[in-house]
């Protein structure tokens, strides 16, 4: 499957938690090879934003800890 960019909502327990957080990054990074992860967005809000194989989505979703996964809509401006 083809490569998306994603955003990968942990939960607020996790996501505040630096110690936490960074875990389980390199948890879902061992299921599912995450590329051009923002960190600034990551570190701010607990939100995951990279790269990732279409068809790992709904393994990233049953992780524990992660509470949704969306693909990126693009926008348009007029």
């Amino acid at each position: 499957m083809a490569e998306v960019k994603a955003h990968i909502v942990l939960d607020p327990s996790i996501g505040q938690n630096p110690e936490k957080r960074t875990a389980l990054l390199e948890k879902l990074l061992k299921t599912a090879p995450i590329s051009e992860i923002n960190q600034k967005r990551l570190d701010l809000y607990g939100i995951i934003t990279g790269m990732v194989d279409e068809s790992l989505l709904d393994d990233i979703r049953k992780t524990p800890g992660v509470v949704s996964v969306e693909r990126d809509k693009e926008r348009f401006l007029r």
